[in-house]
């Protein structure tokens, strides 16, 4: 019930608790449906879908460690999802519905016959057919989803299900007119009726859904002034909040609507604004899908990748590089947890470094810090020696720190994992991997 009062970002970290607390207690099928909402959560919640990708990945691991299938299932489609939208390369739509039937198994959760596994296959099948815009498979998934919503109560789909059929329904409205128009228009109704009263105590999840439905409405009724204000309302809601996908799909939606107003400056500025959003959410084949739509509007080089990791991996592509994925997703549990319980500065970092060391299965480890542009070591440790507060000032010079890692890291506010170091392009010659003739590193930026 979390997410009908806070944000749903917020429904994480009791996910995750309630996975450990079942997996301690032998309870597989309530910690398998833990895992499968969970990587739902990220999904719906505009998480960088790298994020979700890396958790869906890990989630995946842990159900076939513990036989869990049916969370096994919907985990796998909404890891499947993730790559999709991630391809630079438009997944072309006509074959969109076949491939998330062959990812997602479907003869296999029939035949399971799990009502709560088979409603999360059709409410994250609507929710990509939703943000494609492919309309007649999208119509067909949001109807079947309609079969299972007495399955999923109270979890996160059930909001989602009504505001993704809602937008699928007006979408197709000019396939309608007279009475089939007023159902519609009605079963839309409905809808909103539901999420103004959700909106009511948790607005920050979904007022801004509210308000781009009813964009659409008044799109439809033919309302232009009042569709302008609400759709410019969702936009600025769903990024105040954090929902990159939902922000991006209001800028599409409201280009659309200018491009149908013959207001080509307009329509443009707001399509250029759902494909930045769109590639900030990490979804480049939604981006080229847009630019596929309508051409004519983009004669000239679209906006690009400016992130200094993605030019990075470019040029520098890493060597067998280790996937974030392989980190022990029971460490990671373990570790937010130690981080919400310490209040002691100096025991927190302590306690960090040796969960870092026991999940990575690394030599040594240490916990670094910057001020002013000074270096500290605030805590480190070794297998051997186990941890120590040290609390050292170190400069660029020290030959116990590879220190071009350190600074590439700070710089760029990210993480680099290496396998080999002695043979990435990127760090080869710093002295310390000279030296030590290192292999596996792993750095990460903690703010």
């Amino acid at each position: 019930i979390n997410h009908w009062k806070h944000h749903i970002r917020t429904d994480l970290p009791l996910l995750d608790e309630a996975l450990q607390t079942n997996l301690e207690t032998g309870n597989h099928q309530f910690a398998g449906m833990s895992s499968h909402l969970s990587c739902v959560t990220a999904l719906y919640a505009g998480l960088p879908l790298r994020e979700v990708e890396v958790r869906a990945r890990a989630h995946i691991q842990l159900m076939k460690r513990i036989k869990e299938i049916s969370a096994l299932y919907v985990i796998q489609l909404v890891y499947e999802i993730s790559k999709i939208l991630q391809q630079p390369i438009l997944h072309k739509s006509h074959s969109l519905n076949s491939y998330i039937e062959s990812v997602s198994s479907i003869d296999l959760l029939y035949k399971l016959q799990d009502n709560y596994t088979l409603s999360g296959y059709y409410f994250i099948s609507q929710f990509i057919h939703a943000i494609f815009g492919t309309l007649d498979d999208a119509l067909y998934t949001t109807e079947k989803a309609k079969q299972y919503v007495r399955f999923s109560l109270g979890t996160v789909y059930i909001p989602n299900y009504h505001f993704y059929d809602s937008l699928i329904r007006l979408r197709m409205a000019n396939h309608f007119e007279g009475s089939g128009l007023k159902d519609l228009l009605r079963a839309v109704g409905r809808n909103q009726k539901k999420m103004w009263k959700w909106a009511h105590h948790a607005p920050m999840n979904y007022r801004h859904k509210w308000d781009l439905v009813q964009a659409e409405t008044e799109r439809v009724r033919k309302k232009t002034a009042e569709a302008e204000k609400l759709y410019q309302k969702a936009l600025e809601g769903a990024k105040e909040h954090g929902f990159l996908q939902e922000a991006a799909l209001a800028a599409e939606l409201a280009g659309e609507f200018r491009y149908q107003l013959s207001d080509r400056s307009g329509a443009k500025s707001y399509l250029v604004e759902a494909m930045d959003l769109y590639r900030k959410w990490g979804a480049e084949s939604k981006a080229a899908h847009i630019r596929e739509k309508v051409p004519t509007l983009f004669d000239s080089a679209g906006p690009k990748t400016s992130s200094a990791t993605s030019e990075v991996v470019t040029a520098f592509p890493p060597q067998n590089p280790i996937e974030p994925a392989q980190v022990d997703l029971m460490a990671v549990i373990k570790a937010s947890q130690i981080i919400s319980g310490e209040v002691e500065r100096e025991s927190l970092m302590s306690k960090l470094v040796q969960i870092a060391m026991e999940s990575a299965g690394a030599e040594k480890c240490g916990f670094i810090t910057e001020s002013r542009g000074k270096w500290t070591v605030e805590a480190e440790g070794n297998a051997r020696e186990g941890v120590v507060l040290s609390k050292r000032e170190v400069t660029q010079t020290d030959p116990s720190i590879c220190f071009s890692i350190l600074l590439y890291v700070a710089r760029t506010q990210s993480y680099v994992v290496i396998d080999d170091a002695s043979n990435d392009p990127r760090f080869r010659n710093d002295p310390y991997i000279i030296k030590n003739q290192s292999k596996s590193i792993l750095c990460a930026f903690l703010k």
